[in-house]
């Protein structure tokens, strides 16, 4: 895949030189890339996760208070 990218780079340019010092630049620049776009999905995906987590966390203990407001003798006295 490296290679491939490579080769296009160097088609699209318009000094068609190849140097050792260009073909590691540029493949030391997208591996970086390729790492970074990998790990892209799974930063949504944590995302996704704590927010769901926070939601449900949060209506969890709402529903917990709500009960236990509801069954105390303090709520019996207010009604």
């Amino acid at each position: 895949m490296n290679y491939f990218i490579l080769l296009i780079f160097t088609l699209m340019t318009s000094s068609s030189q190849l140097s050792a010092g260009r073909v590691f630049v540029s493949l030391s620049i997208i591996n970086t890339l390729r790492f970074t776009i990998t790990m892209v999905p799974f930063v949504i995906t944590g995302v996704i996760q704590v927010m769901h987590a926070n939601i449900t966390g949060n209506l969890y203990v709402i529903h917990e208070d709500a009960l236990y407001y509801a069954n105390s003798p303090l709520f019996e006295a207010v009604k």
